[in-house]
């Protein structure tokens, strides 16, 4: 299982998750959803690293677990920016940091992140992060 496979994730997780990621949900509900797929998949989520608010600062709060229960954490709100960000595994999930800004897998196994900005619109989610290559609707 390489970084290829890994990579494909990012557009199977943002046509699979869309129900989730709607005001009145929960950031467990989106969490579960990236952790499952990932799961699904024979990867793991690395538990260190979470995906966060986006807003008057880069990294903003909610902080975003991309991993979780689903019905649990803060509710979604409609006109929030969200950044899911997961960092995947073909290993174990943990991680050992090299520099101030590098991680690697502990057990040096192949990795990738990827992140997707969303706005929760009244219309759905917006993904503003949306690849080009990616086909279907950005709602």
């Amino acid at each position: 299982m390489g970084t290829t496979r890994i990579r494909q994730l990012r557009f199977q997780w943002v046509g699979s998750s869309r129900k989730c990621r709607r005001a009145g949900n929960r950031l467990g509900d989106v969490g579960h959803a990236v952790q499952s797929l990932v799961e699904e998949n024979g990867f793991s989520v690395v538990r260190e690293f979470v995906g966060h608010g986006i807003g008057t600062k880069m990294h903003d709060e909610p902080n975003l677990p991309n991993y979780g229960e689903p019905g649990r954490g803060a509710r979604l709100q409609e006109g929030m920016v969200i950044a899911v960000e997961p960092m995947v595994n073909a290993g174990r999930p943990d991680v050992r940091m090299r520099d101030e800004w590098t991680a690697e897998t502990a057990d040096g196994s192949p990795s990738a992140h990827f992140e997707h900005t969303i706005a929760i619109t009244a219309n759905g989610p917006w993904i503003l992060t949306r690849p080009k290559e990616m086909t279907g609707p950005a709602w």
